[in-house]
């Protein structure tokens, strides 16, 4: 039967296995030390890497959003140019809209703040403005540089310098990311308000003739949309030959609500289908020229009937009057060819109408010779002048004569109520005209002359 032996390590493997396991574990320690830093620094460098390209997109967005990169310069220090010396800059976009204009890229040692619709980013008043950190506590801003550049012939881009560092007091988790990029304004004609360019008076918008491209010759704009004023200082060519220019259409209400509008402003007045004119007041727009009640034309002929008058007054159809319309008198012997006088008179449901011809230097007849007809039917009596004679009936009386010189005219009249009827003799200079007295008749009319 054998003996079981009771017996430890020695001393001497004791310290070997304790050898071991120290050393196994040191190993062992310092694999998962060396992880965790690695880990550690690889969190920070992604979490730098993450921030630095975050602020550049920002930038590089505002940038193409913006309708010009008004200014860069030290940040809190207008005075005091953005440069390699300096660390921390302030760049100012101008952008659409009241909410976003103007709009601050501001960088200091805490982070990278955006500011927008504030008139000064450093006055610790926001009016009314947005004010945003885009970088966190986890960096800091080593620094961030802005340059300016204007390109001829082309719109200004920018430059940014920018360098963040992990924000750790272990020296082994200190990185530090950097990044210098170019930034143009690609698309800054996409406002419809403004589009600036960097010298006045040098660039198109669209063109309409020599080839700017290979089978290409024209590159116009379709269509623009406009919220305020269109100031034009060369000329307004329009040359389209499909559609007419449209002022702007408005109901009377419409234009009286029009405020403060400029003398010379023109709308069409669609309540009244008439253009409408500034002037102090609104007129409306036409051809005569009012003066106190009275309106009058004095630029070429007028037509009425015609759209072609050949004479001064050229009238297409019957015309009426029922007012006197006075013609002046007469100065050679063949003006009476030509001039005339025509009358109307109503009252008491009948008309009077009489039309005679003036010659100058004649004497009426005399004595005078009564003529009548009784009958009832229409005659014709031959007066005791030679020529002289009347026209009798139930309506209307036809009387020709013939003065001393052999000149013949004639008068019409209408039958009325009046008992007689004598139209004027006047002597207007060596005028006269022919005395005539139209007594009323139960079937016609008879008259003196």
């Amino acid at each position: 039967m054998k003996r079981l032996r009771k017996s430890g390590f020695t001393l001497v493997e004791f310290i070997v296995y304790v050898a071991v396991f120290t050393i196994a574990a040191g190993g062992l320690t310092l694999i998962v030390t060396d992880v965790l830093r690695i880990q550690g620094r690889e969190a920070a460098s992604t979490e730098v890497s993450q921030q630095l390209t975050f602020v550049l997109n920002t930038v590089h967005r505002l940038i193409n959003d913006s309708r010009a990169v008004e200014a860069v310069y030290q940040t809190g220090n207008e005075g005091v140019s953005c440069s390699d010396a300096v660390d921390y800059c302030t760049m100012k976009l101008r952008l659409e809209g009241d909410s976003l204009d103007p709009t601050w890229v501001v960088a200091s040692a805490e982070g990278v703040n955006i500011i927008q619709g504030d008139e000064s980013e450093g006055d610790d008043s926001a009016d009314n403005a947005t004010d945003r950190r885009i970088t966190t506590d986890k960096v800091v801003v080593d620094y961030m540089r802005f340059t300016k550049y204007e390109i001829e012939d082309g719109h200004p881009s920018a430059r940014i310098s920018l360098a963040l560092n992990y924000n750790s007091t272990n020296p082994q988790f200190a990185v530090t990311r950097s990044v210098q990029s170019a930034i143009g304004r690609v698309t800054a004609a996409v406002f419809d308000d403004h589009l600036l360019p960097n010298a006045a008076n040098t660039y198109d918008v669209g063109q309409t003739s020599s080839e700017w491209r290979v089978g290409q010759t024209s590159s116009e704009w379709r269509n623009g949309a406009f919220s305020g004023n269109v100031t034009i200082a060369g000329a307004l060519d329009l040359t389209s030959i499909a559609s007419g220019f449209l002022l702007p259409r408005v109901t009377t209400v419409q234009r009286d609500a029009i405020s403060s509008p400029g003398a010379g402003s023109l709308v069409y007045n669609s309540t009244t289908g008439k253009y409408n004119f500034f002037n102090t007041v609104w007129n409306a727009l036409n051809l005569w020229t009012a003066s106190s009640t009275a309106a009058y034309y004095n630029d070429g002929n007028v037509g009425i009937g015609t759209d072609n008058p050949t004479y001064t007054l050229d009238v297409s159809g019957s015309g009426r009057f029922t007012s006197p319309v006075p013609v002046d008198a007469p100065v050679l012997d063949n003006d009476a060819a030509t001039k005339a006088y025509v009358d109307a008179s109503g009252g008491s449901g009948y008309t009077e109408c009489y039309a005679y011809a003036v010659q100058a230097n004649e004497s009426c007849p005399s004595p005078f010779t009564t003529l009548w007809s009784t009958s009832g039917t229409s005659c014709v009596t031959t007066g005791p002048n030679g020529g002289n004679a009347t026209v009798y009936g139930p309506g209307y009386a036809f009387r020709f004569f013939r003065y001393t010189k052999a000149r013949l005219t004639f008068a019409v009249s209408k039958r009325d109520t009046s008992p007689c009827y004598w139209p004027p003799v006047c002597p207007r200079l060596n005028h006269w005209w022919p005395k005539i007295k139209d007594h009323k008749h139960t079937s016609g009319f008879k008259a003196c002359f």
